[in-house]
């Protein structure tokens, strides 16, 4: 289950963007990441950094956190570190809500 959650994590990402820039905005470093790491570790790094991604970020401003890495991460806790459980926790936490 957590492996389709994370492809519709980057979709909505995809949507907003594209709505934004007015044409087809796709999430490149994204998917390079996870053909080249695997998903799940991939989603841990993007996660693990100290900076916010642009795509938390976002989807955070349009009020779909629901759609963020970090919310797939807690819907799936076993599938990751605690680090990545604690740092989405907190970031899901401190996000404002529009």
């Amino acid at each position: 289950m957590v492996l389709t959650r994370m492809p519709e994590a980057i979709y909505a990402f995809e949507e907003v963007k594209s709505e934004e820039n007015g044409r087809r905005t796709k999430a490149s470093r994204t998917w390079q990441a996870i053909r080249r790491l695997g998903i799940i570790p991939a989603v841990e790094r993007i996660v693990a950094k100290r900076e916010v991604s642009a795509g938390f970020k976002v989807l955070a401003e349009m009020g779909l956190k629901e759609y963020a890495f970090e919310a797939v991460v807690l819907r799936h806790p076993n599938s990751f570190s605690v680090e990545a459980l604690n740092i989405s926790r907190q970031r899901l936490e401190e996000a404002p809500t529009p």
